[in-house]
């Protein structure tokens, strides 16, 4: 649970999501998800959002048609005034399933986020 706490409070954005489309681009793969629920965000997210993962490697590797808990990070999209969400390999990724979430809405009620040291980018 100490690892997740971690996670969720120095991720920018926490959700539950469903993998729509998977597309590899030039240098990285951008997935088409619908965000089922949002749990922490510094953004406003839309019901369908790309996230990306740089690199032509799939770390992590969604699948189509999975729901999963993401944690991630927001990055500026170069030459451009966008913002991706992005996940890495070392991003928290899981399958949905009800323990995650009962794991997640404990760290959200209980978990003081003060004492990870957190970086607000936007």
């Amino acid at each position: 649970m100490k690892n997740r706490a971690r996670h969720y409070c120095t991720s920018d954005f926490v959700a539950w999501i469903r993998v729509n489309i998977v597309q590899k681009m030039v240098g990285q793969i951008r997935y088409d998800v619908m965000i089922r629920k949002s749990y922490k965000t510094s953004i406003p997210l839309l019901k369908r959002e790309y996230i990306w993962t740089p690199g032509p490697c799939e770390c992590p590797r969604l699948r189509k048609g999975r729901d999963y808990i993401v944690m991630g990070s927001l990055e500026n999209a170069p030459f451009t005034r966008e913002v991706h969400l992005t996940l890495n390999r070392l991003n928290f990724v899981r399958r949905f399933n009800s323990k995650n979430v009962s794991k997640l809405n404990e760290i959200k009620e209980h978990v003081n986020c003060k004492k990870y040291k957190t970086k607000k980018r936007f």
